[in-house]
């Protein structure tokens, strides 16, 4: 299994404390923890699946649930009907090959590695027997008084360096410690006394997310249908990630024949094959967000629902693509149920006016009712809703975050231009981009928006078709930044 080893707790009874471990792993979940391993050495085997159970049940599938050793707990607790997803197995404990062969191809199964011995072991083993490898540890720490020696950021560069696997980080493992270890390989951060110790799990399992992610470049999947003329849709999914700082992988949902001017057909490949191009990314890439476009029929929704089911990427944004600029409706009465459906798998959903409508059925009367609507809607599938103002009549063009919390509103003059082709894909995926960056809701908003609002003033730079144009991904880029190569020390000495 490919999985986002980022934030992984290891629960530790002790300093849980009153709070106890069930609780706390709920809170550090909800803080955005993406791996639980229970660990608890003196519980029996009875103990140990009555508490995966109840594990399973609290995480309730957003993130992934593995035991520290005890594999035929695992192997009861699933047959139980938890959701376990693997274990994470000591150099002395069960064998891996059959942890493999008991928990299957999907299962997570993870190996405590920390010296040139044990590294090759590993690579001894079959391909596809161990998925990661927990190395430490990285500074002495008394939740493990027996560890060997510390390896210290030094030493886990040089054994990342040489593993073939990703490598967790574990072990007296801080917030502090974050840029320093990603920076020499690392997967993820092994965490147990800073989260389990915490006065409130939920908010430190934040604040070490919001820096993992701010340390690295955002994988971003856009998964969307395709413009030949490049303002829209998958291309200009890519390169609103790009311009955000963000590296950009997409997955066709449809083939379209469309320019600035309109959209003169359609294709669909097989729902099938969408799900081939899903799996083959996330099978190889950890996707630290995806942005979901155009979804042309139910059963390709329901491919891209199942998908999400089963990768679980840690941030969704959707731009629910129901009203063609006609004001025609794109998806039929099933297809629009499902993409409801869709929606509760979301963080934050997009919709212009129109599809606000649609999705709370009801007519809008103007901004405040706007905000109303997208109240309703964000009760209804648990995620917030950037509420878009582009559609609205007169001088001015707000947008709003809406829901989980109190209302975020960000005024602002409407841009005189015609270049609004793809301005809704854009916005979305530099927002999925930003939330990848370890940005707030409320700021990834703004700092997108800024960024679309300077796109736009500058898209009559582009002078691209006779219809409604592209916005200008990368002036802001272009300006600042310009676009020649900077020199390395190699052209210096050379010179």
């Amino acid at each position: 299994m490919n999985a986002d080893l980022s934030l992984y707790l290891v629960t530790d009874p002790t300093l849980c404390g009153d709070r106890g471990v069930t609780e706390t792993v709920r809170l550090a979940v909800d803080g955005g923890a993406r791996i639980v391993q229970l660990r608890d050495k003196e519980a029996t085997d009875a103990e140990t699946v009555t508490r995966l159970i109840e594990l399973s049940r609290v995480i309730d599938g957003r993130a992934l649930l593995v035991v520290n050793d005890r594999l035929d707990a695992a192997i009861a607790a699933r047959e139980a009907g938890a959701r376990v997803d693997g274990v994470h197995l000591g150099q002395g404990d069960a064998s891996v090959l059959r942890a493999r062969a008991e928990l299957g191809p999907d299962a997570l199964i993870g190996l405590t590695a920390n010296s040139p011995e044990h590294l090759e072991a590993v690579l001894a083993l079959p391909a596809g027997t161990v998925d990661y490898l927990g190395v430490g540890v990285i500074r002495p720490t008394s939740t493990k008084p027996d560890h060997p020696p510390a390896l210290g950021a030094d030493g886990f560069r040089a054994f990342a360096a040489a593993s073939r696997l990703p490598c967790v980080a574990i072990g007296g493992v801080g917030i502090d410690d974050i840029e320093e270890l990603r920076d020499a390989g690392a997967a993820g951060l092994a965490v147990v006394s800073a989260l389990c110790a915490a006065e409130d799990p939920a908010q430190r399992a934040a604040e070490f997310v919001s820096r993992w992610r701010a340390a690295g470049v955002p994988r971003v999947l856009s998964i969307a249908g395709s413009d030949p003329s490049g303002g829209a849709g998958i291309q200009a999914d890519l390169k609103s990630i790009a311009a955000n700082g963000g590296y950009g992988m997409a997955a066709l949902t449809a083939l379209t024949a469309q320019n600035t001017q309109g959209v003169r057909g359609v294709h669909v490949p097989p729902p099938e094959f969408l799900r081939d191009q899903l799996d083959a990314i996330s099978d190889d890439v950890v996707i630290d967000a995806v942005k979901i476009g155009m979804l042309a029929n139910t059963e390709v929704i329901r491919v891209v629902a199942d998908w999400l089911d089963t990768a679980r990427p840690p941030i969704v944004v959707i731009d629910p693509v129901m009203i063609a600029t006609s004001g025609d409706r794109l998806l039929d009465a099933e297809a629009e149920r499902a993409l409801g459906d869709l929606l509760r798998r979301a963080d934050v959903v997009t919709p212009n006016l129109s599809e606000l409508g649609v999705l709370t059925g009801r007519e809008l009367g103007g901004w405040e009712d706007a905000l109303a609507a997208a109240s309703v809607l964000s009760a209804a599938i648990d995620a917030q809703v950037l509420v878009k103002g582009g559609h609205l009549e007169g001088a001015d063009a707000p947008d709003a975050l809406v829901g989980r919390g109190p209302i975020v509103e960000f005024p602002g003059a409407r841009i005189d231009t015609a270049n609004t082709h793809g301005t809704g894909c854009s916005l979305s995926s530099a927002l999925a981009t930003r939330l990848a960056r370890g940005e707030s809701p409320a700021a990834a908003v703004a700092a997108s928006r800024d960024w679309l609002r300077e796109a736009l003033r500058t898209s009559d730079e582009l002078c691209v078709g006779r219809g409604h144009g592209p916005v200008n991904h990368f002036a802001g880029l272009w300006r600042r930044g310009g676009l020649e190569t900077a020199p390395v020390a190699e052209d210096i000495r050379s010179e």
